[in-house]
């Protein structure tokens, strides 16, 4: 395997599987993006906090990454993430 899919192993498991992503692992890709991406000149948290609009967004590329295609599942698949968090 590709180094690079080598340290995404929740993506190549869930396209590999052709299924669903579980919750923990579309949070390990979120917080894998944020910190892949955040800007180092503004030098913005590291903390995102739950159901701020930066943790939708990021939730929102993690599905998409996880091979979660189509509006409606993408929808569906964060309203449930999102119901998660408010009641932890």
């Amino acid at each position: 395997m590709p180094r690079t899919l080598a340290i995404y192993p929740a993506i190549v498991a869930c396209i590999n599987e052709t299924r669903l992503p579980e919750r923990q692992e579309i949070e390990l890709v979120a917080a894998r993006v944020w910190n892949e991406t955040r800007d180092a000149k503004t030098r913005r948290s590291s903390m995102l906090v739950p159901g701020s609009a930066e943790h939708r967004k990021v939730l929102r590329v993690a599905v998409v990454a996880l091979g979660v295609r189509g509006e409606t599942a993408i929808t569906k698949m964060l309203e449930r993430l999102n119901d998660r968090h408010t009641k932890l």
